[in-house]
């Protein structure tokens, strides 16, 4: 009897997967796309010396964050970054395994429809994506493929103090994971994807990050 009642508690246990919300879902009556350009108007709203997506170690992890949806960010580097990250329980958290955003060029008007392709071409050349929490990985990453709708102005939140250059139409595009709040105490998040650019000077455009986060009681 002992046995059964300890195999139905192991059942009904929350495992990894059942934290990552569908592709296409929404919360607070957003959609993931809509947050995957509101991620972007976050990052590029904080400068560089407090960026969460230049920060090598997760010190800068709380800066910007506002609402009830945390942003988690990837990097600038091409390399493996580990990061440390304290976000309060309750929150659901948001970030990029890889993904890309393009935006108006200076002095040269460009569509809507132009900056969504730019910002789709790497995106149609995923090589790898991988997505562990708490070391379980995460199956079919390559449905989790989101676009922002329309077209966004990625500068929307710099400060009225900084002379930002336009930043609409922009558009963004790739994979994007939208957690359920998880449960108070340390969780791992790895995630590794790359872009195959055959004869790219910049060569393959690789995201690996992980982050050794620490859900703490408001």
């Amino acid at each position: 009897m002992l046995g059964v009642l300890a195999l139905g508690s192991c059942a009904s246990a929350p495992v990894a997967e059942d934290y990552v919300l569908p592709p296409h879902a929404s919360v607070a009556g957003k959609t993931l796309g809509e947050y995957a350009a509101e991620w972007w108007q976050w990052s590029l709203s904080i400068p560089l010396d407090e960026s969460p997506v230049k920060d090598l170690t997760g010190e800068k992890c709380a800066s910007g964050q506002i609402g009830e949806v945390w942003f988690l960010a990837g990097t600038y580097e091409n390399v493996p970054i580990s990061r440390r990250c304290t976000v309060p329980q309750g929150r659901h958290i948001f970030f990029p395994v890889i993904n890309m955003v393009y935006w108006r060029p200076p002095q040269r008007p460009v569509s809507c429809e132009a900056v969504q392709d730019a910002a789709a071409l790497n995106n149609d050349r995923l090589s790898t994506i991988q997505l562990s929490i708490d070391g379980r990985d995460i199956p079919e990453m390559r449905a989790h493929r989101e676009k922002s709708p329309g077209c966004f102005d990625v500068f929307a939140r710099v400060s009225k103090q900084v002379k930002a250059p336009p930043g609409y139409p922009a558009a963004s595009d790739g994979y994007w994971i939208m957690l359920k709040p998880l449960p108070a105490g340390k969780h791992t998040i790895h995630f590794h994807a790359q872009y195959d650019r055959p004869g790219s000077p910049f060569g393959n455009l690789t995201q690996d990050v992980s982050y050794e986060i620490e859900i703490t009681p408001r």
